[in-house]
């Protein structure tokens, strides 16, 4: 993939990242078509999350104690 946007960054498929996320495959494509978890479509059937792009989107996610202390 050299110069694509990958990139020489590790690829995961939409079930690879929905199992790191702890997701159904339904979910994480949701957030996919929600422009939420970016990810790219190398073709019709194959779509890919980087998991660079996968660990921001886990970090954006990060709770504070005090969340969970307000409820």
């Amino acid at each position: 993939m050299g110069s694509s946007a990958l990139g020489g960054d590790q690829k995961l498929t939409v079930v690879e990242a929905a199992a790191e996320l702890d997701v159904s495959e339904k979910t994480a494509r949701r957030l996919i078509k929600h422009g939420e978890l970016p990810a790219y479509s190398i073709s019709e059937r194959k779509t890919y999350v980087r998991r660079r792009d996968l660990n921001a989107f886990i970090e954006s996610r990060r709770t504070t104690p005090a969340a969970f202390s307000e409820r």
